[in-house]
């Protein structure tokens, strides 16, 4: 019987001592049993780092790097795909808890539409749990892109991103989210993997290029993840708006072959606005 590829689980951290052991767990204890485990702590200032030493002596599978500057979630991702050694990745995060099947549902999910359409190249997402920071309001789905056939793929993923997509199609639209992604190793390094000079909306600066590429974007269509939602300065609305001008800038070129540079700057200040 063919062995089950190895998984390299990627799990980044940054500020995390209230969660970061729920995280790994949830990661140690997939029934995946292929697996490698990536942790790393991105010059956490919180008592994260004193966390993840008594975790280390207790999970010694686990390989932990701990970055002596912060570096930001893109430099880390990209550090986890030039370490990895499965032939797939799966990116967890710090705040989040991942259901203990997670892993086996995305290879799953990947191996099915694979059989439909096997010369494509595939990110899976998973839908998630949301639980707000306070309990301001009360727990709520983020359903994923491509959850349901069918399955968007290709250049309008791109336009959609950027806020230029034709509203009259049938693909199943929804979140992308760096914490959801499953895919093969090479398929990231395809795309040279995260600018890591978004420390906002890198997952969307790489689903873009995965787009113009012809990329297929899919996923489960369960919460296969619950996130925790944390505050920080770099969370801001504002924030999200500057990197989000930022992404359109970086594809004025593939914007302006459809003369829709103009319409995706305006389309991005009336998201904000709204």
């Amino acid at each position: 019987m063919k062995e089950s590829p190895l998984v390299t689980i990627g799990l980044t951290c940054f500020n995390c001592e209230k969660t970061i052991e729920r995280a790994l767990k949830s990661a140690i204890n997939q029934d995946w049993e292929n697996k490698e485990i990536i942790l790393i702590d991105d010059c956490s200032t919180d008592s994260s780092t004193t966390i993840l030493s008594k975790l280390k002596s207790q999970y010694p599978q686990v390989e932990i790097i701990n970055n002596s500057k912060n570096c930001g979630l893109a430099y880390n991702e990209n550090l986890i795909v030039k370490k990895a050694k499965g032939d797939f990745i799966a990116f967890f995060d710090g705040d989040d808890e991942s259901q203990i099947n997670r892993i086996s549902k995305q290879y799953q999910r990947f191996l099915e539409y694979k059989t439909k359409y096997p010369d494509s190249k595939i990110i899976v997402y998973s839908n998630r749990n949301v639980v707000p920071i306070g309990a301001i309001k009360e727990k709520f789905t983020k359903f994923a892109i491509g959850r349901k056939s069918p399955e968007p793929y290709g250049k309008i993923v791109a336009d959609y991103i950027l806020n230029v997509k034709n509203k009259s199609d049938k693909f199943c639209w929804g979140m992308f989210g760096s914490c959801t992604i499953f895919s093969k190793t090479s398929y990231i390094k395809n795309l040279s993997g995260f600018d890591e000079d978004f420390k906002r909306c890198a997952e969307l600066d790489f689903a873009i290029r995965g787009a113009i590429k012809d990329y297929h974007f899919i996923s489960v269509n369960e919460p296969l993840i619950t996130q925790y939602l944390t505050l920080g300065g770099h969370k801001t609305l504002k924030k999200d708006l500057l990197f989000k001008k930022k992404l359109v800038v970086k594809h004025k070129e593939y914007l302006c072959q459809n003369f829709l540079y103009t319409a995706s700057l305006l389309n991005t200040y009336a998201w904000y606005w709204y």
